[in-house]
C-alpha cells in the first residue's frame, strides 16, 4: 500500500480545485483536460500556515528543510523558486507572469482553537467586522462560478464562520461529486479527474 506525501496530498487537492474551475485549471495534472470553448478564470489560492513558502516562491529559503533539496526545486526567474512537481508544473505562462508578495501582519503567533481572536492566519484574512478579504475579492471579481470562494480541509479559515460579502462566502469543497452535482464537471470528466486525484496522491 502506498503512502501519501504531503507533495501528493497538495497535487490531489489542486486537482480538485482545479475541476471545481475548469478543466484547463487541472491540465498539469489531468490528462486531456483542455477545453477551447471554457471561459476564462482569476484563481486566488491561499495558503494559511505550514511550509506555504515551497509553492508561493522561497522555496530556496527552505533548502534542507521538509526534505527540500536542488531537485525538487525550480527556478521561476527573478529570484522566485517553488516546487518543481506541483506549481512548477504550470504553464510556461503562468511561470513567466509569476507573482510574488510577502504579507507583514505584525503577528507572532498561530491562529488556532486556543488562539481564535489572534495570530497570523486571522490577521492576513480578516478585512472589517467579521468579513474576510478573500471573500471581499471574490465578490468583487463577480462571475457565475458555481463556486465563488472556497475552502479544502476540515476546518474553515481561522477557524470561524465569517460573514458573507455582497452575498459571496466560503463554501467547504471536500469532494467530487459536489462538483458533479452541480454541473461544473460532467460523468466523463469526474471519472478522469477521480483516476488523476488518486493518482497524484499516491505518486512519490
Amino acid at each position: 500500500m502506498k503512502t501519501i506525501s504531503r507533495r501528493g496530498l497538495l497535487k490531489g487537492a489542486l486537482t480538485i480545485g482545479g475541476a471545481a474551475l475548469g478543466s484547463r485549471v487541472a491540465g498539469p495534472f489531468v490528462r486531456g483536460a483542455a477545453a477551447a470553448a471554457e471561459t476564462s478564470h482569476f484563481v486566488h489560492i491561499f495558503f494559511p500556515g505550514g511550509i506555504n513558502g515551497l509553492f508561493t516562491g522561497c522555496a530556496q529559503q527552505l533548502r534542507g528543510q521538509f526534505d527540500i533539496t536542488d531537485s525538487n526545486m525550480t527556478a521561476v526567474g527573478n529570484g522566485v523558486f517553488t516546487d518543481k512537481s506541483t506549481f512548477g508544473t504550470f504553464p510556461q505562462f503562468a511561470l513567466d507572469h509569476w507573482g510574488a508578495i510577502g504579507v507583514w501582519h505584525h503577528a507572532n503567533l498561530h491562529t488556532l482553537k486556543s488562539n481564535l481572536n489572534g495570530g497570523g492566519e486571522l490577521a492576513m484574512l480578516r478585512s472589517t467586522g467579521n468579513r474576510s478579504y478573500l471573500n471581499d475579492l471574490a465578490a468583487a471579481m463577480g462571475g457565475g462560478s458555481a463556486f465563488r470562494s472556497v475552502y479544502m480541509g476540515d476546518r474553515p479559515p481561522a477557524y470561524r464562520e465569517w460573514d458573507a460579502s455582497n452575498g459571496v462566502n466560503f463554501e467547504r469543497l471536500s469532494d467530487l461529486k459536489s462538483l458533479k452535482d452541480r454541473g461544473v464537471i460532467d460523468q466523463a470528466e469526474y471519472d478522469r479527474t477521480r483516476a488523476a486525484v488518486l493518482q497524484q496522491m499516491t505518486s512519490v
